[in-house]
Formats: C-alpha cells, sequence, structure tokens
C-alpha cells in the first residue's frame, strides 16, 4: 500500500476507542459504584436512629451554622464534604489520565487517612456508647476510599506504540575475495 510507506503502518480507529477502556479498569468503577451506593445504605447508627450517607454529609455541610459543632470539630466535618469532593476530582483524573499523578497519589491517600479517622474515633468511643455506631454503609464508602488509594498507587501500564516496530536490518554479508 502506496500509503503505508509513506505515513508509516495506521492502526485503526478502533483502536482508540479499546485503549481508552482499558484504561478505564474494573476497579476503577467498583469504587465509584462503592462511593455511590454508600450514601443511600445506613452509615451512622447512633441510638435507634440511622443515618444515611447523604445524611451524613448534609450533617457536616451545615456543621458551618450549627451552634452545638465548635471549634475543630467544624473544622473535621467540613473536611469530610472536601473529602467526598476529593473522591470525585482523583477518580476523574485516574480515568482521563494516561499516566499515574503523583498529586492524585497524595490526595487519595490523604482522603483515606481522613476517612479512616472517623472509624478510629468510634472504634475509641465504643466502650461509652456500648456499641460500635458506623454500620455498613461507613466501610463501603471507606472501601471505596481504599480502592481509589490502591489504583492510584498501582503502576502505570506501558503505553503501546502507535506504529508497527522497526524491521531488524538484514545482516551484510561480504563477498571473500579470490
Amino acid at each position: 500500500d502506496p500509503c503505508s510507506e509513506q505515513h508509516g503502518s495506521r492502526q485503526p480507529r478502533s483502536w482508540l476507542i479499546f485503549d481508552v477502556r482499558q484504561r478505564m479498569t474494573f476497579l476503577r468503577y467498583f469504587a465509584l459504584g462503592l462511593f455511590a451506593v454508600s450514601f443511600a445504605l445506613p452509615a451512622f447508627t447512633p441510638d435507634r436512629d440511622s443515618y444515611t450517607g447523604w445524611h451524613c454529609l448534609k450533617f457536616c455541610m451545615r456543621s458551618l451554622s450549627e451552634p452545638g459543632v465548635r471549634g475543630a470539630w467544624k473544622a473535621y466535618y467540613l473536611g469530610f464534604v472536601g473529602t467526598n469532593a476529593a473522591f470525585c476530582a482523583v477518580w476523574v483524573v485516574r480515568v482521563f489520565k494516561a499516566h499515574r499523578s503523583w498529586r492524585a497519589s497524595v490526595v487519595s491517600i490523604l482522603a483515606l487517612i481522613h476517612v479512616a479517622s472517623w472509624l478510629v474515633l468510634n472504634v475509641a468511643d465504643m466502650e461509652r456508647q456500648g456499641k460500635l455506631m458506623v454500620s455498613y454503609g461507613y466501610f463501603l464508602w471507606l472501601g471505596a476510599f481504599l480502592l481509589l488509594a490502591i489504583d492510584c498507587l498501582r503502576p502505570s501500564p506501558t503505553k503501546r506504540p502507535n506504529k508497527a516496530p522497526e524491521p531488524t536490518p538484514r545482516p551484510v554479508t561480504i563477498p571473500a575475495e579470490p
């Protein structure tokens, strides 16, 4: 094909679609699914009440204006709003950026630590409360952050070249002298 000789070998356009799909791994979509589902499930169960992830997020957003929430607790609860936004931002970066971003890795690890700190605080308070007040929705939410952090720390797949490799040169034989 004269066109191939002039422009080199080309891959079909469908290769672009398949390559994008390969970068969007199952792990990322599973993390996003856990994240989304966790908001509809019970995440915090003090006494006989049960609060879904959405209720907890609303409480965290309202903590700025709540008179009962003071000082460092306001910043801590507001941090959960930022942590949820960070999850979405890091997820988008990981899906649409071909190589690993160190910023996304740092943000995902910090977000994971912040989310896990809620479990640590509740375990520490379990003796006083008589039970663990976090519920399975929280654990799915925590799992989503863990999977995203793992995805961010995984090495990026090696890129495949867009064109065929150069052919190896044929060995040259020198004729023997008579």
